[in-house]
């Protein structure tokens, strides 16, 4: 081989060498890039995975506390109801009471119209 071809032989291996090794950097930036976005994506997962988490946690916590209300309207009613009741046995007593001292009120009367007549019927003699 001649030293002009082997020169230029070794010319050519200089310029394949040095696209060989610009390709590498590029790619070694590249893999760079890839590695920061990776990176960077796995934080947005972790953020969400921890976003989900408290999600869940809040949603839970609510759901207790629907359920605690649940309960006290249930209590609420049930006293509702209890209270109703005792109402209405108010409201019978009351009645009961009521014609009761009617009923006295009308012995009272019928006294006093006898005692009245008794009076009169011994003419005043008192």
């Amino acid at each position: 081989m001649s030293a002009d071809k082997l020169e230029a032989r070794v010319s050519d291996l200089e310029q394949y060498f040095k696209m060989l090794v610009e390709m590498l950097r590029r790619y070694d930036e590249r893999l760079d890039e890839v590695r920061n976005e990776q990176s960077d994506a796995d934080r947005r997962i972790a953020a969400l995975a921890d976003a989900q988490i408290r999600t869940e946690e809040s949603q839970s916590r609510a759901d207790a506390r629907i359920a605690a209300l649940a309960d006290a309207q249930i209590h609420t009613e049930a006293a509702q109801a209890n209270a109703n009741e005792r109402i209405a046995a108010l409201a019978d007593a009351q009645i009961r009471s009521e014609d009761a001292l009617a009923r006295m009120s009308a012995l009272v009367d019928h006294l006093a119209e006898t005692v009245d007549r008794y009076i009169e019927g011994r003419g005043g003699q008192g």
